[in-house]
């Protein structure tokens, strides 16, 4: 069997809270009874609630909790072997007032349903009204920008041309930098190329005629190929030197 408590109130409040804030607190529980709130504060222990289940005495205990009251939960089983005589009848706070709370919009406090916060003291309903008030004017206001936003760009073609020549001329940049940046990694992986001589080197020459004197002429053409071997000669054996493992590291045409 479920062990039941009985819930007393003795007066006691939380402390920094006095009898007169509390009472006024809890006359919201008990729908503005002065009559039963002065024979809660008589002095004598009065029982809030009989025989409930642990659960819903610590939900009492916590919403007299919020308005400054402290209650006692007792076991029914101590409380027939020592029964607390009240001074008036049992008093027994609603079902609908322990079971259902509200939330402060201003303050965020949890508690019975009141119009009034018994922690900030705004009243509920005008809080709302002026939110409301607030939020639709706002809303106004917002909509009445968005049709003069909507209306000067009508009305003012040139801020179309002018986003035109802003989107073009990025993208003109863009195009520019992708180009320079095919350019720069093509430079970049020749040199790589060239500098890590893994494979022979074609050296091409090309005899000019620079004065144009028919001497030059004659001398350009009796240049041949093995005129220029000596230099791969000497190629060979530098690369030697650096530990080149190519056997041809340069050939002449």
């Amino acid at each position: 069997m479920e062990k039941t408590y009985t819930i007393i109130f003795s007066g006691k409040t939380v402390q920094g809270k006095s009898a007169e804030t509390v009472k006024n607190k809890l006359l919201a529980v008990y729908d503005n009874d002065k009559e039963k709130i002065e024979i809660l504060f008589s002095g004598n222990p009065v029982v809030i609630k009989r025989n409930v289940d642990n659960q819903t005495a610590l939900e009492y205990k916590n919403i007299f909790e919020q308005f400054g009251a402290v209650l006692d939960i007792v076991p029914a089983a101590e409380n027939k072997k020592a029964p607390i005589q009240p001074s008036a009848p049992p008093l027994t706070v609603s079902h609908q007032a322990h079971t259902q709370t509200i939330t402060c919009p201003s303050c965020d406090f949890v508690q019975p349903p009141t119009n009034e916060c018994v922690k900030c003291g705004i009243i509920i309903q005008k809080f709302h009204k002026k939110t409301s008030a607030i939020i639709r004017q706002n809303t106004l206001s917002q909509n009445q920008q968005n049709k003069t936003t909507s209306s000067a760009r009508l009305k003012n073609p040139k801020g179309k041309i002018q986003n035109f020549r802003t989107l073009f001329r990025k993208l003109r940049i863009a195009i520019l930098l992708i180009i320079l940046m095919i350019v720069g990694l093509n430079e970049y992986f020749s040199n790589k190329h060239i500098s890590s001589w893994k494979k022979t080197l074609t050296v091409v020459i090309y005899p000019i005629n620079g004065d144009n004197s028919d001497e030059s002429v004659r001398y350009i053409e009796s240049l041949e190929q093995q005129i220029f071997q000596p230099i791969e000669y000497f190629m060979q054996e530098e690369a030697k030197l650096c530990n080149l493992k190519l056997q041809k590291p340069v050939t002449i045409e």
